[in-house]
Formats: C-alpha cells, structure tokens, sequence
C-alpha cells in the first residue's frame, strides 16, 4: 500500500494527518487519518497488541490511510420517468 494520501473529499484539503490517540490505557488501539480544516475522518483501524505479526504499526498506518484514500462509488443515474 502506498504513503500517497488523497486530499479529503469534503474541503479538498491537501495534508490530512495521521492520528494515533495515547494508548497507554488501551487493551485495543486505534489509528485513523483526519483532515485538520473540517475534521472529516475515516474508519479507525484496530489493533490489538496481542495480535503478535509482523509490523503491526506499519500495518495499521497502511490500513488507515487505505480506508481514508477510499472513496464510495457515486449512485447511478436513476432510470425512473425515462422511456
């Protein structure tokens, strides 16, 4: 998966930011990419630490920024009323 990060689909922000809270008191963690101007964010990504694989940070950095890269699919045209 690629670092290249897809400015935010609502303001067109060019930086989003990668947010890892303090898990210090965490059993599961979480990791999300936000946008600063309008705070949109995408689905946090869960890990537990004791999921013991390879690189589990680069992984769960990798999954946020996939899910925030993600874009929904526009709804097709509606066919009712035309002939």
């Amino acid at each position: 998966m690629s670092d290249d990060w897809k400015p935010c689909p609502f303001c067109g922000n060019q930086h989003p930011r990668l947010v890892e809270p303090n898990h210090a008191s965490m059993t599961w963690l979480k990791v999300w990419v936000e946008c600063g101007e309008c705070e949109a964010r995408s689905e946090p990504q869960n890990y537990h630490p004791a999921d013991d694989y390879e690189g589990p940070w680069a992984t769960i950095r990798s999954w946020a920024i996939e899910a925030w890269n993600r874009r929904a699919l526009p709804s097709p045209p509606s066919q009712e009323g035309t002939r």
